[in-house]
């Protein structure tokens, strides 16, 4: 007799809703255990993996007492400064040709900071190649471990490349206000969100361009033509953390055409240029004799150009450091009605003995972060052919030479991203 077994409806309705859950709870968790160890993954490589940030360092290579065996031999006049280097070719870079080792700095693509995200900007540096260069001057070049980092606007174009209400070159005494609010009002950078900003970053150890035309800071940021930068009206910025290279009081001077200025540790420091940052008084170089009464001025017998025009270097406040600390440092170049173009800083050291020039003017040192001895004439050579200015060309003499104490003290240098505060 055969007996036959029938699974009631409702148990097997039970058993099918059993496997279901069972195959999904099984789907879930191998679906939990994936994502750990995808996260697993990820994580090992961003902290693993990632490769380690490059120290910032003012040399490398030999140790200290190999340098000092085959650094020239000299009076010992520095107070522990660190020997003469030799003259290099300083200031312009490019990095678009690669194989020719004249030009001094490189560039690094920006990523897109919360402050200009989305900006069709413009390109960077004086050169914008990637070419091994050491980044010793001029408007910027290639990424190094001690320097500034600097940004360019155009003021001309809006943050979506449109034509701004600073087109116009009837329009150059309100750029000028524009740059004077930024500057009275610590640097704000949300004064600069509706303008183009260049994607590439500008580097250099220094700030030093003898008098060339405006077209070269244009042949600079845009190398190649494409992003149609034009002359005049623009704003670059340049930011880093510097390390005092000894304690004591200093004042930084400078001069610039069309305009410079200085921010250290939260407080300005300098104006400087043929005009007046400080109240946005325009063409205040014309009146220089009775501003040298309120301003300390300095004159160079080599630096005519900037004498007739800005009637010479203008020496700043006092900022007083302590050996080793670090502190926060911006530096503004602007130019703003076009023509020509160039710009110096130079640092006093009020407790060193004060050297002269030969005519007896005060010898300053320049400000720099790295072994930067630029020259005029090494820096003239680097300015594109098209962008040169010949004495027979210009409203004035040309720069023949920029004295400085060859001895000058570096102050160590971390780049500061643009997304980062500072004071």
């Amino acid at each position: 007799m055969a007996i036959r077994f029938r699974i009631a409806d409702t148990a097997r309705d039970s058993m099918e809703s059993l496997r279901y859950r069972t195959r999904r709870r099984a789907i879930i968790l191998m679906a939990i255990i994936l994502s750990i160890l995808l996260t697993i993954l990820y994580v090992t490589k961003i902290l693993i993996s990632s490769p380690p940030q490059p120290e910032f360092i003012v040399y490398q290579g030999e140790s200290v007492e190999d340098v000092m065996q085959t650094a020239p031999k000299m009076q010992d006049i520095s107070g522990g400064k660190p020997p003469t280097a030799p003259p290099v070719a300083p200031i312009i870079a490019s990095v678009t040709d690669i194989a020719q080792p004249t030009f001094t700095m490189d560039v690094d693509m920006d990523t897109p900071s919360p402050l200009n995200q989305g900006f069709d900007s413009l390109g960077g540096g004086l050169g914008d190649g990637m070419g091994e260069g050491s980044g010793r001057g001029g408007m910027g070049g290639k990424k190094i471990d001690s320097g500034f980092v600097g940004y360019f606007w155009d003021l001309k174009r809006s943050a979506d490349g449109s034509k701004s209400a600073y087109d116009d070159e009837s329009s150059n005494r309100q750029v000028l206000e524009l740059e004077s609010n930024f500057y009275n009002k610590k640097w704000d950078l949300g004064m600069l969100i509706m303008y183009m900003r260049a994607k590439i970053q500008l580097y250099s150890t220094c700030f030093f361009l003898p008098n060339c035309k405006d077209e070269e800071a244009v042949h600079a940021f845009d190398r190649s033509g494409k992003q149609g930068l034009k002359k005049s009206r623009w704003l670059a910025l340049y930011r880093a953390k510097v390390k005092a290279p000894a304690s004591g009081t200093f004042r930084f001077v400078g001069a610039a055409d069309t305009v410079m200025a200085v921010r250290f540790d939260g407080r300005n420091v300098l104006a400087c240029g043929l005009h007046n940052l400080r109240n946005a008084k325009w063409n205040e170089w014309l009146d220089y004799k009775e501003e040298k009464e309120k301003r300390s001025l300095v004159q160079y017998k080599g630096t005519s150009a900037w004498n007739q025009t800005m009637g010479g270097f203008e020496v700043g406040d006092p900022v007083t450091v302590k050996k080793g600390e670090w502190y926060e440092m911006q530096v503004m170049i602007s130019e703003i009605g076009g023509g020509e173009f160039g710009f110096c800083l130079l640092i006093d050291e009020e407790e060193s003995e004060q050297r002269e020039t030969k005519d007896g003017a005060p010898l300053f040192q320049l400000f720099r972060t790295a072994f930067s001895a630029p020259t005029v004439e090494s820096a003239y050579e680097d300015v594109s052919d098209q962008n040169k200015v010949s004495d027979a060309e210009s409203e004035v003499t040309l720069l023949k030479e920029i004295p400085y104490d060859p001895d000058s003290r570096i102050w160590e240098a971390k780049p500061v991203d643009i997304s980062v505060k500072m004071k």
